[in-house]
């Protein structure tokens, strides 16, 4: 057969034909895309454009400074952050002005509470000793002449027993002096004028006291517990019973001073009593006999202190605690073992 007749637009054999070239797009079509494209570019512009557009809402609801809300500080939480889980809190105006400031105590910053600083207390030294005297006094063992001063007279019999002293005291300086100036009067007016009757008055201070004691002039004796040094007064009871002259022990030397115009007074003694106060001071004497001169003897055998602080209680009290268990437990052993010994029998 005859060779087909080829077209000028043909290729040489050897090289692969080109594919075919696509159909031109349509005009219409590319005018789409394009338009698409600027659209993408021009989108957030004319976004904004429309924003700026459309006119603001007015809110019913009144804004944040109407309706008395201040800024919201960051410790506050938002009650509204979970729906249906309790109420809106409302925050006034004034919430940021009170912010919670803790206080600094530190040296040079907020000034600290009152307290109690008795602990920190850099006491005198008069008072430390006095303080380790009355512990010492309870914690060792204290002769019976020491520990008689412990027993004091009670309060109902030592209001009228101070009573009658004061009117029994010796007169004060003042006194003393307005007595002269009168007397000094009188005897100028006339000179034959007698001067007044004696005043009865108490003897006070350990030398006076002892001379009326050993001349058995003292009606009774009455001495201060707290004499310091207490060898001044320790011997005074022991002579008040040999001669057989009542005595009792009272709270304090201040409140003896007190009565005859001193500081302090280790003891003072009953001399004269007028008439119409001696059934008042025979009573006084019938309670202070009872309570020191009948019981001279039974005081005089019985030493004081001994008294154990808490501490030491707490821990005798443990100590027996575990002395107790201890025997419980040898006592069920023991039970046991007997019991044993009876099963195996």
């Amino acid at each position: 057969m005859a060779p087909k007749a080829t077209s000028k637009t043909s290729k040489p054999p050897g090289k692969a034909a080109k594919p075919a070239a696509k159909p031109a797009a349509k005009p219409a079509a590319k005018k789409a895309a394009t338009e698409k494209k600027v659209e993408k570019k021009t989108a957030p512009a004319s976004s904004e454009k429309k924003k700026s557009k459309k006119p603001e809402k007015k809110s019913s609801r009144p804004s944040d400074a109407k309706r008395g809300k201040g800024p919201v500080r960051p410790d506050q939480k938002k009650s509204d952050s979970k729906k249906g889980k309790g109420k809106q809190r409302q925050v006034s105006k004034y919430a940021a002005l009170f912010v919670p400031r803790p206080n600094d105590f530190s040296i040079g910053q907020d000034i600290p509470p009152k307290r109690d600083l008795t602990r920190y207390v850099r006491w005198p030294k008069y008072i430390k000793r006095q303080r380790q005297k009355v512990v010492l006094m309870r914690r060792l063992k204290v002769p019976p002449a020491v520990n008689q001063f412990r027993y004091c007279l009670d309060a109902v019999s030592k209001k009228p027993l101070f009573r009658l002293a004061h009117k029994y005291a010796p007169e004060s300086k003042l006194g003393r002096k307005q007595r002269l100036k009168q007397l000094a009067e009188a005897k100028l007016k006339d000179p034959k004028t007698p001067d007044p009757p004696r005043r009865l008055q108490i003897q006070f201070g350990v030398r006076p006291v002892t001379r009326v004691v050993q001349r058995k002039q003292a009606k009774l004796v009455v001495i201060a517990n707290n004499v310091d040094p207490l060898e001044l007064v320790i011997w005074l009871p022991s002579l008040c019973k040999k001669l057989e002259i009542p005595y009792c022990i009272v709270k304090d030397k201040a409140s003896l001073g007190r009565l005859v115009h001193r500081k302090t007074c280790s003891c003072i003694a009953f001399t004269d009593i007028s008439s119409e106060d001696k059934a008042k001071f025979q009573k006084m004497l019938d309670a202070v006999k009872t309570k020191y001169a009948e019981k001279y003897e039974q005081v005089r055998k019985h030493w004081g202190g001994q008294f154990l602080g808490v501490k030491h209680d707490l821990k005798m009290k443990k100590r027996s605690a575990a002395a107790v268990a201890a025997a419980g437990g040898r006592v069920e052993a023991s039970v046991k073992k007997a019991k044993k010994i009876v099963a195996t029998s």
